[in-house]
This record gives C-alpha cells, sequence and structure tokens, in this order.
C-alpha cells in the first residue's frame, strides 16, 4: 500500500474554490490531510474574469469527503482579519492544530503597469500581498509551527529580466514569497 506523506495532517488552503487552490486541495487530500478550504464570493470590480463560487468550493469538499478525508469549508476573505481568524478558530475546533498552510488565494489584472487603474492596483495588492500577510499571521500565530506556503502563479523568468506587462501580482508575489520566509525565520520552522 502506498504510504501517504501528509497523513492525518491538517492543511488550510486559501482560494480553494478553482484552479491551482482546487488542485492543492485534492493532491494533499489524496496525500491523506485532513482540509481547511476556503474561497470568497466577493467580487472585484477590475477583475475581468469569473472568480470561483461557493459553489464550487462546495463541489471540491464533496470531492475531499468522497476520499474519506474531513474537510472544512468556509467562505472567508483573505482581506478581512475578522473572516480569516473566525475561520481559524472553527479549524481549531473541528480538527485542532494546522500543520500547513497554503496562501494561494490571489487576483491577476491583465495590462501593463503602466495601464493598470488604481482601482486594479489596489484590489490586486489587498489580495495578492496583504491576504498572505492576513492568513499567514492568524494561523502561525496561533500555531508556531505550521508550515507557510505562498502559492506562486507567475513566471519567473519574467520576473527576472522584467517585462512590459508586469503587473502587481508579479511584484506582490516576491514581496509574499519573502513575507513567508520571515515567518519560517522568526518561528524556526524547516523549510
Amino acid at each position: 500500500m502506498n504510504e501517504m506523506r501528509f497523513q492525518d495532517q491538517v492543511v488550510v488552503i486559501t482560494g480553494a474554490a478553482r484552479g491551482q487552490g482546487r488542485s492543492h486541495a485534492l493532491a494533499f487530500a489524496r496525500e491523506g490531510t485532513h482540509l481547511v478550504i476556503c474561497d470568497t464570493s466577493r467580487t472585484y470590480a477590475s477583475v475581468p474574469y469569473a472568480l470561483g463560487t461557493q459553489e464550487e468550493l462546495a463541489q471540491v469538499a464533496q470531492e475531499i469527503e468522497a476520499m474519506g478525508r474531513r474537510v472544512l469549508a468556509m467562505d472567508a476573505d483573505v482581506t478581512d482579519l475578522h473572516a480569516m481568524s473566525h475561520l481559524v478558530d472553527t479549524a481549531h475546533h473541528q480538527f485542532g492544530a494546522i500543520d500547513i498552510v497554503v496562501a494561494n488565494a490571489g487576483l491577476y489584472s491583465f495590462g501593463s503597469t503602466w495601464e493598470l487603474t488604481e482601482q486594479q492596483w489596489d484590489e490586486t495588492l489587498a489580495v495578492d500581498l496583504k491576504g498572505v500577510w492576513l492568513t499567514c499571521k492568524v494561523i502561525l500565530l496561533a500555531n508556531p509551527r505550521t508550515y507557510a506556503i505562498k502559492a506562486a502563479n507567475f513566471d519567473v523568468r519574467v520576473l527576472a529580466r522584467g517585462s512590459p506587462c508586469d503587473h502587481a501580482r508579479n511584484r506582490t508575489t516576491l514581496i509574499a514569497v519573502a513575507i513567508t520566509k520571515c515567518w519560517r525565520c522568526v518561528f524556526r520552522i524547516p523549510q
């Protein structure tokens, strides 16, 4: 029988209704974890594509349960300290300590940096940077041994050399990765 690498560990994944978040959640479930998944029903006027829905989040939860894993699925906005604190409190009540957090929630605004509106910039930074910070803050302060992961969705080659299509997400991802590295140092979390 295949040994599951993360058997019975508790993993929190933000932005889990679709895309990378959904993929991460299902992969961790296959590895034996119990999951706390969240996404927001909030809409962003500057985002030109459909965001994940609570129905999609519920579907991910059903797929995880079908694998025999426990799951908590909640509507939580990563930019809202109260919402994220409530998520962590509920997770603690149901599962106990959180072992891993994947700060995956993010927005993508299309266009060159100089063409983005202030609203696009502000909304992207709020989710992609503040969201990572708040997620790590509430989880790691309650669980100092949690392993923090920033799920990065960017092209490293573009970040390294620059591009006329640089956008807020590329820049915030670099800062978000630095935040998680700082948490690892402060809490002495193995890399």
